[in-house]
């Protein structure tokens, strides 16, 4: 019987041990953020008022204080067709704000409100770039269903996902994200900022497991041109024509872009080696004319575009090419 008591005492220590372990593991990784901190630098976007009614302001998005003056990053998508809106702070106090610029690749827009001098702001902390990895535990703050400014957790699923732009190279994240999260922050367990919530991946247009949000990678430097431009500049590969021709290659007929007037940027470094170039495929995809525009069009300022060129000897070259901007 002393046996079997020591064993079942040894066993209460060890439990009630882990018990303690437990709960001093969670204060710690409760204690890494600030949540009520964080949340101040997170804004619900509503309609403004109007006139005929005080009361029919509605709750379309969320947004992300990225500047002590005042400026906000949100999507596109959560204010494109609205004329007036607001943003409001956890706090509950009402800002009014003006559209500065917004880019349709990244579905970013930024706002500034006009009375920032009003209070203090407290913009969010940025990571650093490509900080974030597979398995990374994150938060993510937003307004789903209007219910106001919430809270959810998960872990990065997958980088670099392509839902339609390569370029994009959005975060997958299985953190709860609803209709209201959009535009709303992504935070890593520090507290600081890793994207931008931006879509989820839904069949009824509620949360499903799979989530996607812009990496602060591509928010930075859109925001900063947005800012400073009114738009984000688009990326080039330098002054040249496309001829269409069809050829011959490996005993099938091909369509080719013969780059032509050729005089500067990126595309100019090709001819240095070469006497004549043509196009065969962009992205490892057949050319066309259409593909390179939407490629270029999907494309930012130093991002890689793959070109596959056929040469005046019938050779096959390969290329990595950084675009430019204009």
């Amino acid at each position: 019987m002393a046996i079997n008591l020591n064993f079942k005492s040894i066993i209460t220590v060890i439990v009630a041990a882990l018990a303690v372990f437990s709960i001093f593991h969670f204060s710690i990784d409760r204690n890494d953020i600030n949540f009520e901190k964080i949340v101040k630098s997170v804004v619900i976007i509503k309609t403004k008022p109007t006139r005929s009614s005080a009361f029919n302001d509605k709750h379309i998005g969320s947004g992300v204080i990225i500047s002590d003056d005042g400026y906000i990053a949100t999507n596109l998508h959560v204010i494109s067709g609205i004329q007036n809106f607001v943003v409001e702070t956890n706090e509950g106090i009402s800002l009014d704000a003006n559209l500065i610029g917004f880019d349709k690749r990244s579905d970013l827009a930024i706002l500034k409100v006009t009375n920032e001098n009003e209070l203090n702001l407290n913009s969010i902390v940025f990571a650093k770039k490509k900080s974030i990895s597979i398995g990374d535990k994150v938060y993510a703050i937003g307004d789903p269903f209007g219910l106001g400014l919430t809270v959810t957790s998960g872990i990065v699923s997958a980088n670099n996902r392509n839902t339609g732009n390569p370029y994009l190279e959005l975060i997958q994240t299985d953190a709860a994200v609803n209709p209201g999260n959009s535009g709303g922050a992504l935070i890593n367990e520090h507290g600081e900022l890793v994207g931008i919530t931006s879509k989820i991946f839904s069949t009824t247009g509620s949360f499903s497991g799979i989530s996607f949000a812009l990496p602060v990678d591509k928010l930075s430097d859109i925001a900063s041109e947005i800012i400073k431009f009114g738009l984000a500049k688009k990326a080039s590969l330098g002054n040249f024509s496309i001829r269409s021709i069809r050829i011959l290659h490996n005993n099938q007929l091909k369509y080719c872009g013969e780059i032509v007037n050729y005089s500067s940027g990126p595309i100019l470094d090709l001819f240095e080696t070469h006497e004549r170039l043509c196009i065969l495929k962009i992205n490892e995809e057949p050319m066309s004319l259409d593909r390179l525009r939407l490629v270029l069009g999907n494309a930012f300022p130093g991002d890689e575009i793959s070109l596959t060129l056929l040469d005046d000897k019938g050779e096959l070259h390969s290329y990595q090419i950084k675009t430019e901007s204009i």
